[in-house]
């Protein structure tokens, strides 16, 4: 094929594109004309559903709490404390940007976190009860359990533990935390967010009760805190435990030394023969070995039990969430206006495609 049959080929098929869109916009216009008062009134129907759906939609309330976590608890160790705190593998820090942050990310969306939170006692409508007893009334799950030989007997005792519940309420307690994250982390209900140049974390619950809201936000919250500290505080307490062990152990031998020096020393009765000599040399050696020994376990267990005071971590919050929380509401405007073209392209094209066809 030369040159000039490719060109005609092209242009052939640009003439043929052009005349099928020609044709096409032709066959739309026909259309619009034709069915003008049917789309019209469609688009009418439309931004009608699209208001009375805003109209009668639950207003939400976002409970934004936003807060800071300090990367070096340790308040400015000296480099023989910082030292002494990764021999021992204390691990004071928390890590306050990058991985410290991701970490808190994937507590909040974690079941134990969630489940904990909702096994908290709060006020919600001026009812003090189990957050998870406020959501299942909320949701109405007690209605749709009625039918469950297990679920519809459910009960939540008051300071019961995440980890002490039975089957019925591991059961319940899935589908609720199910509702609040949703499928890997990706309700609306419960967002979390941080920012790495700050380093501030934001932590939000968006619920129809603004109540339970804020009280489900706090709760999630104080779990976060309070695990961070318990393990922060495990291996500089585990560290504290054995040393203290140690040092009592070196204390019962100093002091049996130092009873045996001085039982010789009562017996020789001022007579030292050189046989007492080389003996109360070896105690006396005895002595200061174990003196010395005592005196480093006991300033590195100083040490330690410092750590394990200025280990805790540091969370500071900048903003939290009260009462009154402004709702977000669906705008009518945008809903009505929505609805009105939606249902007139559906319609439109319903029309063009029914012409086609016939």
């Amino acid at each position: 094929m030369n040159t000039n049959d490719i060109q005609q080929s092209f242009q052939e098929e640009e003439e043929f594109g052009i005349k099928d869109l020609i044709r096409i916009l032709k066959t739309w216009k026909e259309v619009f004309i034709k069915n003008i008062f049917k789309i019209l009134i469609a688009g009418i129907i439309g931004g009608a559903i699209g208001f009375a759906y805003a109209y009668h939609s639950v207003p939400v309330y976002n409970a934004q709490l936003k807060f800071v976590m300090r990367s070096d608890p340790g308040g400015g160790l000296s480099s023989g404390l910082a030292g002494l705190s990764s021999i021992l593998g204390s691990g004071t820090g928390v890590g306050g940007t990058g991985s410290g942050l991701e970490r808190v990310i994937e507590l909040i969306g974690s079941d134990r976190i969630i489940g904990n939170a909702i096994l908290k006692e709060a006020e919600v409508n001026g009812k003090n009860d189990l957050l998870v007893k406020h959501y299942i009334d909320q949701q109405g799950y007690k209605k749709q359990w009625e039918k469950d030989s297990l679920l519809n007997k459910v009960q939540f005792p008051s300071s019961i533990l995440f980890t002490d519940l039975n089957f019925t309420q591991r059961k319940a307690i899935k589908i609720v935390i199910g509702s609040l994250i949703g499928k890997d982390n990706t309700s609306k209900l419960i967002a979390k967010s941080f920012d790495k140049k700050s380093g501030v974390v934001t932590l939000a619950v968006t619920y129809k009760n603004e109540d339970f809201a804020i009280q489900l936000t706090n709760s999630i919250y104080q779990e976060v805190i309070e695990f961070y500290s318990d393990q922060s505080l495990a291996a500089t307490s585990n560290n504290v435990q054995v040393l203290t062990k140690k040092a009592d152990s070196i204390r019962r031998e100093l002091d049996a030394t130092r009873r045996e020096f001085a039982k010789n020393s009562d017996q020789a009765l001022g007579l030292l023969l050189q046989e007492d000599k080389v003996e109360n040399k070896s105690l006396s050696f005895k002595e200061n070995m174990l003196s010395l020994m005592y005196a480093e376990v006991q300033k590195n267990l100083e040490t330690l039990k410092y750590l394990e005071a200025s280990s805790m971590p540091s969370f500071s919050i900048i903003d939290q969430p009260y009462s009154p929380i402004r709702p977000d509401k669906k705008s009518k405007i945008k809903f009505s206006i929505g609805g009105f073209f939606a249902l007139i392209l559906f319609y439109f094209f319903f029309s063009w495609f029914k012409q086609q066809l016939k």
